[in-house]
């Protein structure tokens, strides 16, 4: 029988947190890469309420957090993460909502 791939499982954010400057800075862990090594990782984020999310592709499978910074301050944003491997990239984390300062 043969065992077919699929995209990985939601990763789960295990931190997140607004930093001086305008920063937010996002930690996760894995659930599973699906039957095939994850090759990198997509985080979005964008002001609450808005439509349109900035995407940022990591191509580094190892790295499990992420900066975003010059972000104006007092502005509420969402953040999410999904992994990808050679199949495509997987759903998202539960989104993370957190206010710059």
């Amino acid at each position: 029988w043969v065992v077919r791939a699929a995209a990985p499982p939601a990763p789960t954010v295990t931190k997140a947190y607004a930093a001086l400057g305008g920063k937010l800075h996002v930690f996760w862990g894995t659930t599973g890469d699906g039957g095939s090594p994850i090759t990198g990782w997509v985080v979005r984020y964008r002001p609450s309420g808005t439509t349109t999310w900035t995407v940022v592709r990591i191509s580094d499978p190892a790295r499990r957090d992420w900066i975003v910074r010059d972000l104006p301050i007092g502005i509420r944003y969402d953040l999410r993460v999904a992994a990808r491997n050679i199949v495509g990239v997987g759903p998202s984390s539960a989104t993370v909502a957190l206010i710059t300062k």
